[in-house]
């Protein structure tokens, strides 16, 4: 089971066991489908927003905009009813209930800037 909050890890994980690369530019149903997992994976459980999750296919080559995003979103427990496989997947995360991917990113931005703050004391200290 994998118990780490990186989208990026929750996607190679998913189309390791699927064989699906849920990146990929088609609409097959079963593609469409494994998607459909990751966007709510992501929104549900890591309570990422609807553009950062926009940015996250985008960085990762699958172009796709917010409406589809949502719609993704909404089909997935249509989905899941309908293909067995998709609750076997979804059954090999665990998440914290408590933390949501926003805050990790939030925390994660704030102790770079401090430690480019603190570099530049220190540049500044020496000069």
């Amino acid at each position: 089971m994998l118990n780490n909050l990186k989208p990026i890890n929750i996607a190679q994980k998913i189309t390791e066991l699927s064989g699906i690369n849920v990146f990929k530019n088609n609409r097959e149903r079963k593609v469409v489908e494994v998607r459909s997992l990751l966007t709510y994976l992501l929104r549900d459980k890591l309570k990422m927003r609807w553009k950062n999750i926009v940015l996250f296919y985008d960085q990762n080559g699958k172009k796709i905009n917010m409406a589809n995003v949502m719609h993704s979103y909404k089909k997935f427990p249509y989905y899941q009813n309908h293909n067995s496989e998709l609750i076997k997947l979804q059954s090999q995360f665990l998440f914290d209930p408590d933390i949501s991917h926003d805050e990790i990113d939030k925390i994660s931005y704030l102790e770079k800037k401090c430690k480019r703050l603190e570099k530049k004391i220190q540049e500044q200290t020496n000069k």
